[in-house]
């Protein structure tokens, strides 16, 4: 989710730490628990204890994250690597590669049996540092939680002739019929036919419906429906909170946004039809739906459909099989810190990322680095969803500061730039430039960077999506590459 580049920084891995030792070639160069052997250029496990292994101590440094390669060729039970940390558990033969990261429990790398009773025989593991300065947390408690696809506030996406919709009659002689519509959506997802009818005296507003009780309170969501008429075009109703819309379906699949504003009383999702809607169809609908999905922000048709589409659960971590990785940040503890500053105020340096931000708060910050009193910064980007605004700012080391903005309206996904080139300060918004300085600015003593918070009452609320940090000189044309980069991996078309 981020990049730092540093051209004095070779971006290669590090060099082996066992020194090229991995090939078992050498047993008297490893140490190993009971049961754990190297024959054969080989390194055996028999019926082995957890936790017993064959590994080297004094290697792993803490704090530094490592890719760690290895081949199983066979096992029963499970082994996993350790560089500091227990690497993923694997039950299978294979060639494996993962990163590990050192939290200094110990210095020992190496392959270890992670249940009792493994036998295993494993081949050619090599364990290398990755350079440069990584995001981390200390504890979990204020780590963004990683997902895939939008997250989706309904339950039983796929299916509305599930209990988990409920269903609004209006009238007695009004019906809702729900039943297989033996179709299936372009997607591949089966589809629920849809029958509704309101009788001849339903009133003025009354509604006959299919909804959740699921949109938080003062949060700015986009409900969407993916749906066809199964006989002629008509018109539905549609609401999302205190926000109510009629709705055209034709005899073409078609994905139906529609946005609910912050402050809402009703915290209802659903559709169907209201009495005294404007025709066609104004007393009965005939309609196949494959999928209904409720989202935290302001999206289009086909942002959701750049972002995977509407998924199929509500809560599950990275659970899409499509769509963007995104990190979701709470808006009150979430954050992931640097510890070191990716450059100072006098270097050229260009920052690229994308977000949304469901904040109604003055400012939640995107991205910092920081520095101590009076504060430096260089530079923070940031959104301030009350001023309607993207902001940029820099400031040196005596308070002089600089604030660049661009337009931004609460739970857009936008791609965010800010660039200092020369004496040149720049902030973009998805690819156009919204502001531009060539104020002097002093030294600055930066000391971390961070995403999602710089100060306690700035943490981010809503997505945010990669991060790309620069350290050096980037031209127009390589900038716009990098936004347009960015916007693929967030959703963003168009710039």
């Amino acid at each position: 989710m981020g990049l730092s580049l540093d051209a004095l920084q070779a971006m290669t891995l590090g060099s082996d730490v066992f020194s090229g030792n991995g090939n078992f070639s050498t047993p008297a160069y490893w140490t190993g628990s009971a049961g754990c052997s190297v024959s054969g250029g080989q390194g055996v496990f028999v019926s082995v204890a957890f936790g017993s292994g064959l590994y080297k101590t004094g290697l792993a440094v803490s704090g530094t994250f490592y890719s760690v390669t290895y081949t199983i060729l066979s096992i029963t039970g499970t082994v996993a690597a350790w560089c500091g940390s227990w690497g993923v558990s694997r039950t299978v033969p294979g060639t494996y590669t993962e990163t590990v990261y050192c939290s200094g429990i110990n210095s020992f790398a190496g392959v270890f049996s992670s249940q009792a009773g493994t036998n295993a025989v494993i081949d050619d593991i090599s364990v290398r540092e990755i350079p440069g300065i990584h995001a981390t947390q200390v504890t979990t408690a204020n780590k963004p939680i990683l997902r895939r696809g939008l997250l989706n506030l309904a339950a039983w996406s796929m299916d509305v002739s599930n209990a988990a919709w409920g269903a609004i009659v209006a009238g007695s002689a009004s019906a809702i019929s729900r039943t297989p519509s033996y179709t299936t959506s372009p997607d591949g997802y089966p589809a629920t036919r849809i029958q509704i009818s309101l009788n001849s005296g339903t009133a003025t507003g009354d509604i006959s419906y299919l909804y959740q009780t699921v949109i938080p309170s003062t949060t700015i969501c986009t409900g969407g429906i993916y749906i066809r008429s199964n006989t002629t075009d008509c018109s539905m109703y549609m609401r999302i909170g205190n926000s109510e819309y009629t709705i055209a379906v034709t005899s073409a699949w078609t994905l139906i946004p529609g946005v609910c504003l912050a402050g809402n009383t009703s915290n209802q999702f659903g559709f169907g039809l209201r009495g005294g809607q404007s025709s066609p169809c104004s007393n009965s609908i005939d309609v196949s739906i494959a999928s209904a999905g409720l989202f935290k922000g302001t999206y289009t048709a086909q942002q959701i459909i750049d972002a995977g589409g509407i998924p199929l659960t509500t809560s599950a971590a990275a659970s899409s099989t499509t769509g963007k990785y995104w990190w979701q940040f709470d808006g009150s503890n979430d954050s992931l810190s640097l510890g070191a500053p990716l450059f100072q105020m006098s270097d050229d340096h260009c920052v690229i990322c994308a977000f949304s931000s469901t904040s109604t708060a003055a400012t939640v910050s995107i991205f910092a680095l920081s520095g101590a009193t009076p504060t430096p910064l260089a530079p923070i980007i940031q959104a301030s969803p009350s001023a309607n605004q993207v902001q940029t700012t820099w400031r040196d080391d005596s308070g002089t500061s600089i604030t660049l903005t661009n337009a931004y309206t609460l739970g857009e996904v936008c791609v965010a730039s800010a660039r200092k080139s020369g004496s040149q300060r720049q902030a973009r918004k998805n690819g156009v430039v919204g502001g531009t300085s060539t104020t002097a600015m002093g030294p600055t003593t930066l000391t971390e960077a961070t995403i999602g918070s710089w100060s306690v009452p700035s943490f981010h609320q809503g997505s945010i999506y990669p991060v790309i940090a620069i350290k050096g000189t980037v031209t127009d044309s390589d900038l716009l590459t990098l936004e347009r980069f960015v916007g693929q991996l967030s959703g963003v078309s168009g710039i």
